[in-house]
Order: structure tokens, then C-alpha cells, then sequence
């Protein structure tokens, strides 16, 4: 059995509006101190960066040439959640299934502004620690349930990961990851406000039902706990005591030893990085190979008259090369001038001036083509977005009784077809997508009954980006 040894581990909470940290000089130092113990230019450091900062996606697609593989999923990460080129996206392969004969591979989908994981790349070069892998949250917990083989293949399991400031939810169906869901809580950790037992409880409920309202062949067997371990015993024991399926909490693996110090689950992500090095995936997530990638281009781009320089360096060489022979083999400055002259009037020589004259012009144009680029960016980015955060808000506050039959988008509205036997449904429905403060403005107009079923048009008015 694959061992290993942990011996040393820390865990502060910082706010999720991490930029504000690094650009206070006092929040700064505070990082840099904590992070100090880790500044070795053997170590491989591994970056995991937080479920609420990236973008998710679980797709089947074909089984097929990873760089098709690759392609699909950009394609549809683009296309689907209109992410711009700004955004770096990655892949990696949880495993395969059949249909009608037909290979396909399940992947799960990431993406991130590459401004966001710059700010953390940036951090970490300032104080003088080198990354060398990029990987995402779910992903390291899904390798890490995966290798210490915690969650039942025969069974439904509900994995809850209980912070200060957000609660992820991770649904398994038979030992299978599904669906994912992260809230935001009712916390302010710099005026010492932190969520309650019965909001995490909340939240919990919402989940087992929103997995019901799904079509679930059954309800949740089990739930695993993790997280702030001042928070978790006494959680558990209330859920154990009031929510229908058990609860327990995430362990200590057995393939891991701790040297001195005691397990906490909160080291599951980092250590789910860990774990993939003796369990690897045929295609796995690493962001900062795009990084990299895309400041490389960026860089190249930014300065397009390196792209002509060595043109002009040998017409300058060549010319100072005749202007240096001549000299030498004795021939008058009149001679020397005609000469270059004659040079200078050559159909190559004048093409190759146009060339350069030409290319100065491009550089022009590259760099007003930019400035255009930036001012299309901004407007982009205050266009409001229909993606799968608002799908997954949707359905989150829905009543059990309404049936959504039809989502439609256009311009900055959801259009909802919603059924239920019982009207009553649709107002709490309404009330409920309003508390979420989520959306600009919920309405409807009416609704309808035909054979006793009542049907209602619901409006949701999205928010203009800032």
C-alpha cells in the first residue's frame, strides 16, 4: 500500500477578496510570513486554488485524439458560458462510459480569468516561492476521495465541506461525482460575524432536495463532513439529530501517516494533489501550463516590431559592410555616395524599404487594434451572463411541486415555464428567487389552469455586469 507521510501543515482563513490582501502592504506581509516556512528551491509547490474562484463544467463528449478532446471542450465552455479569450481553460478526464456501443469520456471542465490566477502567481513570485502546477479545488477533493477510497460505490453520498465564509456541496451518485453546489454565507470575518449551525443546516436541506427534485433513482444514503474543524463536531451532531440521512466525519485516511502533528480535513484538497502523483489520470488539470502559454503570446504581442527587427538589422549590416569596403579599397567620398545610391535605387532594395515602411504602418495599426480590443473587453464584461450559476440558482430555491418545463434567454431576461398542481407554489417560488439577491428583478404576470395543472410564466431580470 502507497504511503504517505505528512509533517507539516498550516490553515489560516483569509477573505475571499483576495486582491485586497495583496495590495495592502500589511495584508501582504502577513501572507508572505505565513507562506515563509515553504520557500525551498527543492520543493515542488503545487497551487489549489478555491472552488469560488473558478468556473465548472461536467461534460460527456466522444472518445476521441486528446487535441479533438481539447478543442470540444473549449468550444463548449466558450460557446455555452460566452467566456472570451481572456479565459484559461483545462480539462480532465474522471473516466468513461457507453452508450449505444459508443465510447465516451466524462470531463470535468475549468476555467479562469487569467487576471485572477495571475494575482496569485504574482503573489507567490514576490515572495519568492516558483509554482509548478495549477489545479483546481473539485478536482483535488474528487482525486483525493478517489485514491483514499471514502465514498461508497453502492450508495448515495452527499460530501459537504463546512466553511467560515462558503459551504460546498459535492453529490455522489453510487461512488460517481455528479453535481456540485457552493453558497456564499451570512459571514463578515473581519467583524467577527460567522455563520450558524442552523444556516449551514439550511443549505444542507436545500441540497438533498434540490438532488430529489432532480430525478434521483434514490435520496441520499449518507453525508461526509469537512472543513473547520471548530464547527464540525457540533454540526454533526445536529444533523445526525434532525436530517434524515446520516452524517459522518471525513478521516484520516489510511494510506496517510502524520509525523507530529494532528489530521485535519481541511488538508484534503492539498492533499488530493498529493495523492495524484502516485495515481495519475490520463489527462489531468494543470492551469499554468496556459498561463504560461498566454503570456508568452501576450508578450509577443505586445511588442510586434521584434517581428521585423532582423529585417532591418542586415539591410543596416549590409549597408554598413559597402560603405566599410569601399572605404577601404581607396574610393572617393563622391564615388562612395553614388554608390550607395546605386545601391539604394535597386528594385530590391526599394521593395524592401516599402516592406519596412509598410511594417512600421501594421505596427500602428496592431497597437490601435488593441486599444479596441480593450474597449470591446469592457463592454463584454458589463453584459450580463445566463450560465450555470444562474441555472444552478434557479433550481436551487425551487419549491418541490413546481415542474420547470422551458428555459429561455434573450438579452438580459430568463423566461421560466413553470407547472404545479398547487398555485400557491409559484408566489414562494417568486420570493425565493428574490432572496437570493442574485437577480436585478423577479416577476410574473399571471398564471393559468388546464385540467387542473396551473401553469406561470416567471421573468428574471439578470444583473448588468459592473
Amino acid at each position: 500500500m502507497t504511503k504517505f507521510v505528512l509533517k507539516k501543515a498550516s490553515i489560516f482563513e483569509i477573505s475571499e477578496n483576495w486582491k485586497s490582501h495583496i495590495a495592502k502592504e500589511e495584508n501582504f506581509e502577513t501572507l508572505a510570513s505565513a507562506f515563509k516556512m515553504y520557500k525551498d528551491a527543492k520543493t515542488k509547490i503545487h497551487l489549489c486554488l478555491s472552488t469560488s474562484t473558478v468556473i465548472y463544467r461536467d461534460m460527456v463528449v466522444p472518445k476521441t485524439n486528446p487535441k479533438y478532446t481539447a478543442a470540444l471542450v473549449r468550444n463548449e465552455l466558450i460557446n455555452v458560458l460566452s467566456l472570451t479569450p481572456e479565459y484559461l481553460i483545462d480539462y480532465s478526464i474522471l473516466g468513461e462510459t457507453k452508450e449505444n456501443e459508443n465510447k465516451f469520456s466524462k470531463v470535468l471542465a475549468t476555467a479562469i480569468l487569467t487576471t485572477t490566477l495571475n494575482e496569485y502567481i504574482e503573489f507567490f513570485k514576490q515572495i519568492g516561492i516558483g509554482i509548478s502546477q495549477v489545479d483546481v479545488g473539485l478536482n483535488a477533493l474528487l482525486k483525493y476521495l478517489d485514491f483514499a477510497s471514502l465514498v461508497p460505490t453502492e450508495k448515495n453520498t452527499l460530501v459537504v465541506d463546512v466553511g467560515l465564509q462558503n459551504i460546498r456541496q459535492y453529490l455522489f451518485e453510487k461512488g460517481q461525482y455528479s453535481f456540485y453546489r457552493n453558497t456564499k454565507l451570512n459571514s463578515n470575518l473581519e467583524l467577527g460575524i460567522f455563520p450558524s449551525i442552523e444556516n449551514y443546516t439550511e443549505n444542507i436541506e436545500k441540497m438533498i432536495q434540490f438532488a430529489l427534485a432532480q430525478g434521483q433513482k434514490t435520496e441520499i444514503d449518507e453525508m461526509i463532513l469537512l472543513g473547520n474543524k471548530k464547527v464540525l463536531p457540533k454540526l454533526n451532531k445536529y444533523l445526525n439529530a434532525r436530517v434524515t440521512p446520516v452524517s459522518r466525519l471525513l478521516l484520516r485516511p489510511k494510506q496517510l501517516e502524520c509525523d507530529g502533528l494532528a489530521y485535519d480535513s481541511q488538508y484534503a484538497y492539498a492533499l488530493g494533489i498529493l495523492f495524484a502523483t502516485r495515481k495519475k489520470r490520463k489527462k489531468d488539470i494543470d492551469l499554468l501550463d496556459g498561463y504560461n502559454e498566454y503570456y508568452k503570446i501576450k508578450k509577443h504581442l505586445m511588442d510586434p516590431e521584434s517581428l521585423f527587427r532582423p529585417t532591418l538589422i542586415v539591410f543596416v549590416a549590409a549597408l554598413v559592410f559597402l560603405f566599410s569596403f569601399k572605404y577601404y579599397e581607396g574610393y572617393q567620398i563622391d564615388a562612395e555616395t553614388k554608390s550607395i545610391q546605386t545601391y539604394l535605387k535597386q528594385p530590391s532594395v526599394v521593395s524592401t524599404m516599402n516592406e519596412i515602411a509598410l511594417m512600421r504602418k501594421n505596427i500602428s495599426e496592431i497597437k490601435a487594434i488593441s486599444i479596441e480590443i480593450d474597449g470591446i473587453k469592457k463592454v463584454l464584461d458589463s453584459i450580463p451572463r445566463f450560465t450555470q450559476e444562474s441555472v444552478t440558482q434557479i433550481y436551487s430555491v425551487k419549491p418541490i411541486g413546481i415542474t420547470i418545463k422551458a428555459v429561455n434567454f434573450s438579452e438580459r431576461a430568463i423566461k421560466i415555464s413553470a407547472q404545479s398542481a398547487n398555485s400557491t407554489l409559484f408566489y414562494k417560488y417568486i420570493l425565493a428567487l428574490n432572496d437570493l439577491n442574485a437577480f436585478e428583478e423577479v416577476t410574473y404576470i399571471t398564471y393559468r389552469s388546464v385540467n387542473g395543472v396551473f401553469t406561470c410564466e416567471i421573468t428574471i431580470v439578470l444583473k448588468g455586469g459592473e
